[in-house]
């Protein structure tokens, strides 16, 4: 199996993740030619955007600014083997839909024949973190998530560090947020099988996942922290 080398769209997947204050839909659906459809709606909620501006000096009215230069991350994509790109940015907001080729793999999705995984492994996150561009690092290194500065905190002791640095207002919207996961087999399939931890519901061919962003910040400390590393499913 093939696996694709490091790309702008991991920097925004699991970048982005980091600073999302009101929740993530991610959908990732197998498609029948090995082929795996990727769509990403990211939102990092007034609170953070506004803490993103102020450090960094941004400014310019809400909806005027772009996260991303949309332009730059749709060559990136493309460069890097992915078709059917098109992204939009605004300055809370981020959308990128691309397909990934026939059976590979990016450094988190695995795509099989008949199994789909996203894998939340907190060494590779980590490793991803380390290759990523000065800019992104700055962004997520705001939140001092423990998922990437290995340190051992529960989730109140972390809120409590936020909540110290930023205000209670930021600190709630991390508490609040969840990251929507949507996993489909190919048209004409249906599942086999799926991970059971944070089932939001399901249909024939679709599981939905829905996880707290808190427990994807804090991993490991508290005995509710996010319990599987893995999410995947399988179809026949």
């Amino acid at each position: 199996m093939n696996r694709f080398k490091r790309t702008y769209i991991t920097i925004l997947m699991f970048g982005t993740l980091m600073l999302t204050g009101c929740g993530s839909d991610i959908a990732i659906k197998a498609q029948q030619d090995g082929s795996t459809d990727i769509s990403l709606n990211l939102d990092i909620g007034q609170s953070v955007g506004g803490l993103i501006k102020a450090l960094y000096g941004m400014s310019g009215t809400s909806g005027d600014m772009s996260l991303v230069n949309t332009e730059e991350l749709n060559t990136s994509l493309t460069q890097n083997g992915y078709s059917k790109v098109k992204s939009e940015s605004t300055d809370t907001k981020i959308s990128i839909d691309a397909n990934m080729p026939s059976l590979t793999s990016s450094a988190f999705i695995q795509r099989k024949k008949n199994s789909l995984t996203v894998a939340f492994f907190t060494n590779a996150i980590q490793e991803e973190y380390d290759a990523m561009p000065e800019t992104a690092k700055a962004y997520i290194d705001l939140l001092m998530a423990p998922v990437f500065t290995g340190e051992e905190l529960s989730k109140k002791e972390y809120l409590e560090l936020i909540s110290g640095a930023y205000g209670y207002d930021l600190a709630n919207e991390l508490k609040t947020a969840s990251i929507k996961l949507s996993l489909s087999s190919p048209k004409g399939t249906k599942l086999k099988s799926h991970t059971v931890y944070y089932v939001e519901s399901q249909n024939a061919n679709t599981q939905v996942y829905r996880i707290p962003l808190i427990d994807f910040l804090v991993p490991g400390k508290d005995a509710e922290s996010i319990e599987a590393a893995e999410i995947s499913i399988s179809w026949e």
